[in-house]
Parts: structure tokens; sequence; C-alpha cells
């Protein structure tokens, strides 16, 4: 097991009223392991954190993406531009 930090932004900060949380994942994690994780503790977000893309040290990552201890991790939700 390890212990990560995941940095929130935007609306998903605003839902959560934090900028990071803490969290444990298993030895050999992913990206979707983390996003399901956070689902089941928090089902009342799990509509805006299934929309929301995750960055592993600062790169968006696919839902496969192996995450390491150490690792910078962050939620990011859509953004619209114009």
């Amino acid at each position: 097991m390890a212990k990560v930090v995941v940095k929130l932004f935007a609306a998903v900060k605003e839902r959560f009223g934090a900028d990071r949380l803490e969290i444990e994942l298993g030895a050999a994690a992913t990206a979707g392991q983390l996003v399901e994780a956070l689902c089941r503790l928090h089902p009342e977000h799990a509509r805006v954190l299934g929309q929301c893309r995750v960055a592993v040290n600062r790169r968006f990552a696919r839902a496969d993406a192996a995450i390491a201890d150490g690792d910078e991790l962050a939620i990011v939700p859509p953004v619209a531009g114009g």
C-alpha cells in the first residue's frame, strides 16, 4: 500500500472543499483505479470524477497508466475554451 497526495483543481476543488486529498492505493495501482477509489470513498462526487482526467507527474495519463510511489497526481476536470 502507498499513501498518495492527489491535487484537485477547478470544479473538483470546489466540490471537495479542498485543494488536495490523501488516499491509500495498492502497490500496483493505476490512474483508473485512483478514480475508482475516489468514487467509492466519495460517491456524492462520482459523476464529476468520472468526467475528469488524471495527470501523473504533470502529464495526462490513460486509465491503465501505473502510479508509482512519489508520483505527483492531479484530478483535472474538463475545461471549455474559446
